[in-house]
């Protein structure tokens, strides 16, 4: 896989700012467009999550009513799991709102469209006189600038994202590709499925041990 950087370098030796502000603008409104729908992925992702974990509090606080009949489980041993889901219910929805990423996926998104109408303006400046040309491109130069301060950063990931969808020109094969998604999902979407699905799976093997592993 050959690096992207190289592509900017050889801007650089050409000392053609427009080129490279070019590349600068594609990459940017890209990977923000990408970083964009990863909040937005999370967001959901997290509210999934909350919605399992309340399903397990409930599931604990109805054992007492209607399973016991079913199932032999000590009450001082439902009442220590139904605050322990408690406990990491609250902590967990105050950590994951104040992370915002319904709010921040929109203000990125919107940073990405703002990055890609400078993006067209300076496309469409290949077609004007030198002078006004050149007067765009400093005028572009100056909102993307403007832009980049005002906003939030994409995360690293989000590029190399945005490098998988164009991958012929980045010369990313299927291994590199694959490497990068499975990366992706680690860092942002693991723990949403742990949270999910490990509670659920610890509640059945309690119930199978107390109920039917005895001797």
């Amino acid at each position: 896989m050959s690096d992207s950087k190289d592509k900017l370098h050889d801007y650089l030796k050409d000392n053609d700012w427009e080129k490279e502000l070019n590349y600068k603008l594609w990459t940017t409104k890209g990977a923000r467009f990408v970083a964009a729908k990863r909040l937005e992925k999370m967001d959901s992702h997290s509210r999934v999550a909350l919605t399992f974990v309340t399903t397990y509090l409930i599931i604990l606080s109805i054992v007492p009513a209607f399973l016991n009949q079913f199932l032999t489980v000590p009450e001082a041993l439902i009442g220590l799991l139904a605050a322990a889901f408690s406990i990491l219910i609250l902590v967990y929805s105050l950590i994951e709102s104040s992370r915002d990423f319904k709010f921040r996926g929109h203000l990125m998104h919107e940073c990405a469209l703002s990055v890609a109408e400078q993006y067209n303006r300076l496309r469409q400046a290949k077609e004007l006189e030198k002078a006004t040309r050149a007067k765009t491109i400093s005028e572009v130069t100056r909102e993307y600038e403007l832009i980049l301060k005002g906003a939030e950063n994409h995360d690293p990931l989000d590029f190399r994202i945005f490098q998988t969808q164009n991958s012929d020109y980045f010369s990313i094969d299927d291994k590199s590709e694959s490497s990068i998604k499975r990366k992706r999902f680690v860092t942002y979407f693991l723990k949403y499925w742990i949270i999910s699905i490990v509670p659920g799976l610890l509640l059945a093997s309690l119930a199978f041990f107390t109920n039917f592993a005895k001797p």
